[in-house]
């Protein structure tokens, strides 16, 4: 069962690192994001991070069900819903209280949040005196979106915790659903 799960998941690697990675090196030049090699590799690193957490949320989303079916129905709306508190659909700080604490445990938010950072901050923009609108600084763009609360080194970190989780809870629920004839190894 244990080689099972991880040679399925270790499946994925080429099939979904790869063409990611192709495609946000070219997104990223072609979009002129900041031309440093430093900002592009901690870009790279927040999409590998996030990439790891959702196919260990798709995992969990297909460990949780019996039928495919239901799956397919299930995570496009826990998808939907987690990205509506991502702070990229709408503003972080302008969240009802009640529903605040789903940006928690969204692995959008910290993937945005991080991505986010890394463009902004650094950054100065020339404003005229009389633009009451126009931020002098990336981190005061930061600062009025309400991604500043967790540094990016942070914000990765956050995003490997909830893939780890994400893939103990499909393997937890691969041995409970499987229901193996023998002792747990």
């Amino acid at each position: 069962m244990s080689s099972f799960f991880l040679a399925r998941a270790l499946s994925f690697v080429p099939i979904i690192y790869i063409p990611y990675l192709v495609m946000f090196t070219g997104a990223y030049f072609i979009t002129h994001l900041q031309y440093d090699a430093g900002k592009y590799f901690i870009g790279l690193a927040i999409i590998i991070v996030h990439l790891f957490a959702s196919i260990g949320f798709a995992f969990a989303m297909a460990m949780m069900v019996s039928r495919i079916e239901v799956a397919h129905t299930i995570a496009p709306v826990t998808l939907a819903t987690l990205m509506l508190f991502a702070g990229n659909l709408s503003n972080a700080k302008a969240i009802t209280p009640v529903l605040r604490w789903i940006k928690y445990i969204c692995i959008f938010f910290y993937s945005y949040a991080g991505l986010f950072q890394n463009e902004f901050n650094g950054l100065t923009f020339t404003c005229s005196t009389n633009d009451a609108t126009c931020y002098a600084h990336g981190e005061d763009v930061v600062a009025s979106y309400g991604l500043d609360q967790l540094p990016i080194w942070a914000c990765i970190v956050i995003n490997l915790g909830l893939g780890i989780a994400f893939f103990i809870v499909a393997y937890g629920l691969l041995r409970w659903v499987a229901k193996p004839r023998f002792i747990w190894i």
